[in-house]
């Protein structure tokens, strides 16, 4: 479980440039930063390098955090970790309960709810002692029925950003 963050506020930040760029770790980085997009399946970690891209999200600016963008990188699980391999080790489980509502993947509930969080969200905190935001918003799940879609779940999802590179360290599903 997460702490609950004190408010306090935010360093000075400028907003994060218009193409995110991919930040060189002790590992070579591959291919290209992709567009801000949900539209393809999302990809895999498999055989990737923890800095590789795996998505781009437009982020909404909200009380102390700037606009712009952040990128979801396959991460690590080392430590406290970071990324997709971070959430699939800590988070995958809470993420397939909600999934499990709409008959889709985890990976997929994610990857939308992710990008609805940081493109509006409802609450957003600056968090000192890790110099991270916390991006809350509340995700509504809808199912077909015979007489037309009906509510099937409501949760908040929490989406923890790097305030000094935009970088996603976590995001999971927790009660509203």
């Amino acid at each position: 479980m997460e702490p609950t963050p004190a408010e306090v506020e935010s360093p000075e930040l400028q907003p994060t440039p218009a193409a995110p760029e991919v930040e060189e770790d002790d590992e070579a980085t591959t291919g290209e930063t992709p567009e801000p997009s949900i539209l393809a399946e999302f990809p895999s970690c498999s055989g990737q390098l923890s800095s590789y891209i795996l998505r781009v999200y437009s982020r909404s600016a909200g009380g102390p955090a700037p606009s712009g963008y952040s990128s979801m990188r396959c991460g690590t699980t080392v430590g406290n970790g970071y990324g997709l391999r971070h959430i699939e080790h800590h988070h995958a489980s809470q993420w397939q309960h909600k999934a499990d509502y709409i008959r889709t993947t985890w990976e997929d509930l994610l990857d939308g709810s992710v990008a609805q969080t940081l493109a509006g969200p409802s609450q957003v905190t600056y968090r000192s002692n890790n110099n991270t935001y916390k991006y809350v918003a509340p995700i509504q799940l809808w199912a077909a029925g015979p007489l037309g879609p009906y509510l099937v779940n409501e949760f908040n999802t929490n989406v923890i950003v790097a305030a000094q590179d935009g970088k996603i360290i976590s995001a999971y599903p927790s009660n509203l």
